[in-house]
């Protein structure tokens, strides 16, 4: 019946028009164009169309932890006006299939509609309790789980980890949604292992089983507790059964929820995240990273309570920053698992995070994305195997930086919708993360391999900063798609570079100067800002180059498709600034002996050739109306050494002045070499590199400012150009 509330309502309203109404009779009139909405077992987006006559709200039931409000993720409950679309997410359903309610209401008039998601395991079996921890004296056990199954549709398996203890797990069945099975007394001088295997036809689970032996001596500490044994840099064996309790914070449904690893040049380790994860205690103050031996995705899930027994493991310590860690961890080390909530939020600044910080969950509040090209992971998918991880840069309103880790092989590294635009919260877990392909210790190289070691398997040099932030879902990247929507004012941005105004609207100049991209006129030749390349007082003519901005979408291992779908900067008729079809083949994008191949650019980078020390990169732009209250004054810009050579120039600064005389330091950066086909490292990077820095308040204010980027080198192979594909100026609203 509450399908029809609001043709009810209606109805009701024309019936009584000509009528006069008593004062306390109000009729309203709410819905939603479906009544029940069916979804996939995998992780998604959809979009229902509701309508109402005036103000109400959507409330989702208290069970529905696994979808969300799109536009506020964290909210079960939203205000909303007349006829609107409302987007939601929702996770991967590993289990069986399951339901849960919409209820939209305003006034006294209710509709609900339900939510119906498949499950991996079509009537299949969802074990809750996957690790139980059983007492020495035994006794009649059960792990919770979740079937439609009936008893005579499973079967039972027992494997003993222990060869000399056998036989103590007996009469395994179902009851009332229970796997239930007797555990004889453990009179051995051991603590002792088993893995109950449930089989379907068509699947399996698991249920682990540990059992104290009557002499053990257990503690029970939290994070900090063990932290406590390590008091500086180094590692120690735990030698007794410490119980670590604590809150996992992190899974691998989306290929994001932990670092992957470089073995060596030519090998990754894809599969290292499935290992991984983070546990912090309950109130969010300690984290610690454990890394087991296999997988255990089947046996932990997000924001799970576990009991990890430590005995007979490693504990490590590492410092700048403070950090610590247990690896190769046997999965009978989990002893316990019981399903949870999620933590109290905990909301720090980029500024605000410490060493405690480090794999714990927060909530950056405030922050963006200052890139409004391309997608997470800006490279060229030839050369994908030289890198696990990209770093994007993100900054916050109180002038903050640091980087988003996201895997190159997460399924929205590259999903076609590009970055958003916009400000707002992101949550993730917050990590000490190397990058080689961002930056790279030579000395710290040289000193390994003197020592012996093969240059080829030295990785893990690249220091990025002390603290990045994970986000485990796509969903908890909460930043704004609309880019009014924003606490900064993008200034100015030069995304492309087009001398011909065939393709684009046309920016460069026969004066060797790019005009801005935006703000969008129709003629940016008449905007007062430029960016040129400078050599001993004289410009430098620009050439075009490609990058790799393409939103895609892009599934790791294969190829680039929706190749119209462009790099996220348009010009002031719309079109795609990306690539313009390459002789008569009308195309973006081909494919060549199965290998994915770039086409001609239309400037989507612009580069110089035959750099000196004399040169730089430099943007003259007005500040004059800005004041103390817009700051900081902010520039990120992308770049990259595109020819593939060794030597490129590695170190460059940035600088300002008001006078182009007068010259100040702000900040130093890198550029690393871009992938050589025939001498590939991991410190080389196939991509545009993103760099964001403040400028000092002393450049408020100025009828000009100038800010160029200056090599510091002094020693480099000279025919390799160095690229720009990005520049952009922000300021504070």
């Amino acid at each position: 019946m509450k399908k029809y509330i609001i043709y009810i309502a209606m109805c009701l309203a024309a019936a009584l028009s000509c009528e006069q109404l008593p004062d306390d009779v109000q009729i309203y009139g709410v819905g939603c164009k479906d009544k029940e909405v069916a979804l996939g077992s995998d992780a998604g987006e959809c979009t229902l169309e509701m309508f109402a006559d005036g103000e109400f709200t959507a409330t989702l039931a208290e069970d529905a932890t696994w979808i969300r409000f799109a536009s506020d993720p964290e909210a079960r409950e939203i205000t909303l006006n007349g006829d609107v679309t409302v987007d939601f997410a929702y996770d991967i359903n590993r289990g069986i299939p399951r339901t849960t309610v919409l209820i939209l209401t305003r006034g006294t008039n209710v509709f609900e509609l339900s939510f119906n998601q498949d499950g991996i395991l079509e009537g299949g079996v969802t074990i809750e309790q996957k690790n139980i921890s059983i007492p020495a004296e035994g006794g009649q056990f059960g792990a919770k789980i979740s079937t439609k199954l009936r008893a005579e549709d499973l079967t039972f398996e027992v494997e003993y980890n222990e060869k000399n203890s056998t036989d103590w797990i007996n009469g395994i069945g179902l009851k009332n949604n229970f796997i239930s099975f007797d555990v004889k007394a453990n009179v051995t001088d051991i603590i002792r292992h088993a893995v109950i295997t449930v089989k379907y036809d068509g699947g399996k689970g698991y249920i682990q089983v540990s059992q104290y032996n009557a002499g053990s001596a257990m503690e029970e500490v939290e994070v900090a507790g063990l932290k406590a044994l390590l008091d500086s840099e180094g590692e120690c064996l735990i030698e007794s059964h410490i119980v670590l309790n604590g809150m996992v914070i992190n899974d691998n449904l989306e290929k994001n929820g932990a670092e992957n690893r470089m073995i060596s040049v030519d090998n990754q380790d894809m599969a290292y995240a499935d290992r991984i994860i983070y546990v912090q205690n309950e109130a969010g103050t300690d984290g610690i990273k454990l890394i087991f031996s296999k997988s255990c995705a089947d046996l932990v899930s997000r924001y799970d309570r576990i009991s990890l027994d430590t005995y007979g493991l490693t504990l490590k310590r590492e410092d700048n920053p403070v950090r610590y860690s247990i690896s190769r961890i046997p999965v009978e080390s989990l002893v316990a698992t019981s399903a949870g909530d999620a933590p109290a939020e905990k909301v720090r600044g980029l500024a605000e995070l410490t060493d405690n910080d480090i794999y714990t969950q927060v909530t950056i509040p405030d922050v963006e994305i200052p890139v409004s090209k391309g997608s997470y992971a800006p490279i060229d998918i030839r050369y994908i195997n030289l890198m696990v991880a990209y770093p994007m840069v993100i900054r916050d309103k109180d002038g903050g930086t640091s980087h988003m880790m996201v895997n190159v092989d997460c399924p929205w590294s590259r999903d076609g919708k590009g970055l958003p635009k916009g400000s707002g919260q992101l949550k993730g877990v917050v990590v000490h993360e190397k990058c080689d392909n961002f930056a790279w210790d030579t000395a710290k190289e040289n000193e390994l391999v003197s020592s012996g070691q093969n240059a080829s398997y030295i990785t893990g040099l690249g220091t990025i900063g002390d603290y990045q932030i994970r986000p485990v879902r796509k969903s908890e990247v909460m930043i704004s798609e609309d880019a009014s929507e924003r606490f900064s004012t993008l200034m100015y941005e030069w995304g492309y570079c087009d001398y011909q105004g065939v393709n684009l609207v046309k920016n460069y100049t026969d004066d060797k100067e790019l005009y801005p991209t935006y703000p969008l006129v129709a003629d940016p030749l008449t905007l007062d800002a430029k960016f040129y390349c400078e050599k001993s007082g004289s410009k430098v003519a620009l050439n075009l180059v490609n990058d790799f901005t393409h939103v895609g979408p892009y599934e790791y291992g294969g190829v680039i498709t929706e190749e119209a779908n462009g790099n996220g900067i348009y010009d002031y008729l719309g079109r795609s600034a990306h690539w313009r079809p390459y002789g008569a083949k009308n195309g973006v994008i081909y494919s060549k002996e199965g290998k994915q191949e770039w086409e001609t650019s239309n400037g989507s980078a612009w580069c110089v050739t035959g750099w000196s020390a004399s040169q730089y990169w430099c943007a003259e732009f007005p500040t004059a109306d800005l004041t103390e209250a817009n700051s900081p004054l902010n520039i990120t810009f992308g770049t990259m050494n595109h020819l593939k050579k060794e030597n490129a120039i590695r170190n460059w600064k940035v600088q300002w002045s008001s006078d182009k005389e007068d010259w100040k330091d702000v900040a130093s950066y890198t550029v690393p070499d871009f992938a050589v086909d025939a001498n590939r490292k991991v410190s080389q990077l196939p991509g545009t590199k993103f760099i964001t820095v403040n400028l000092p308040d002393e450049v408020l204010g100025l009828e000009k400012a100038y800010v160029r980027l200056v090599p510091t080198d002094k020693s480099f192979t000279s025919s390799i150009y160095n690229a720009i594909n990005y520049f952009a100026i922000r300021y504070n609203n």
